[in-house]
């Protein structure tokens, strides 16, 4: 009869693993998504913002061990897999390369090359694509978990 004591003492503990988190844009609330109409999602398929809508499987991310999982396997990635301003990110099955290592510090999300999560041109709009460009701390590049 201690199975279920150790499954009430651990269960709480466990839950916390693999929090899911919308990673959302501080200047305009919209969050990074995976666009998704359902499965497939195709590799590569280009990361965007868009409005946040509760709880959606393309729009929930969890954090854990330096890379950003998402809907179906598949984690925030850099085409090319270089930190080169306006290098597209994508989703890919994760496999911990180079492109998949991200850091969340003082509002940015940090990515290979020590380049930000950012949008071309700063433009924070719907369906706006996601780039890496050099950490400069404007609006664009500031993000929240929640």
């Amino acid at each position: 009869m201690r199975t279920p004591l150790l499954f009430a003492v651990l269960l709480p503990l466990l839950a916390g693993c693999y929090t899911p988190y919308q990673v959302a844009s501080t200047h305009t609330n919209q969050c990074v998504q995976v666009p998704w109409d359902g499965p497939p999602i195709l590799a590569g398929t280009r990361v965007t913002l868009a409005q946040c809508f509760g709880r959606t499987d393309n729009q929930e991310w969890t954090v854990k061990n330096g890379r950003i999982a998402g809907v179906a396997g598949l984690c925030l990635d850099v085409q090319g897999q270089t930190g080169i301003d306006g290098a597209p990110v994508i989703a890919m099955p994760c496999n911990g390369s180079p492109g998949q290592h991200w850091s969340v510090s003082h509002g940015a999300v940090i990515g290979v090359g020590g380049k930000c999560l950012d949008v071309p041109g700063g433009e924070i709009t719907e369906t706006a694509p996601l780039i890496l460009a050099s950490c400069a701390g404007t609006p664009s590049q500031r993000w929240s978990l929640r």
